[in-house]
């Protein structure tokens, strides 16, 4: 009888633990946009990032990342894929913009987006400056 007690009490943890996870599933959102660099660059390598801003001493989280090799196209289109769940109605995060020319810093840009109701603007048009030298 203990036997049979100890298999229902371990199928009702079982249940009780997937339908914990079940609750924070994750939801596929994509932040789309383009990328302005201020001089035409010969095979340039983009950077984009989503970041959680960084809160008391925590740094920034990576929720999204797209790595865009010679893009065939200026400006330079980007789908970036992120979890929605990760967002926070008001909260702020970075979209954070690098673009490499022969393996080395050449421009950048970084936009705060605010998160509504629904969630990150589903559309961004990113001008980036060149970085000092």
């Amino acid at each position: 009888m203990s036997d049979r007690l100890a298999r229902r009490a371990a199928v009702i943890t079982a249940a009780l633990l997937l339908s914990a996870c079940a609750g924070s599933r994750y939801q596929p959102q994509t932040l789309s946009g383009t990328v302005a660099t201020t001089t035409p660059r010969s095979q340039p390598v983009i950077h984009v990032r989503l970041l959680d801003e960084p809160s008391l001493g925590r740094p920034a989280a990576l929720l999204g990342e797209q790595i865009i090799n010679r893009p065939r196209s200026q400006p330079a289109p980007f789908a970036l894929q992120y979890d929605g769940t990760a967002i926070m109605p008001g909260k702020q995060y970075d979209l954070d913009i690098e673009i490499f020319a022969s393996g080395e810093l050449a421009e950048r840009a970084t936009e705060t987006l605010t998160a509504g109701p629904t969630g990150l603007p589903a559309q961004q048009e990113i001008h980036t400056q060149p970085v000092g030298k």
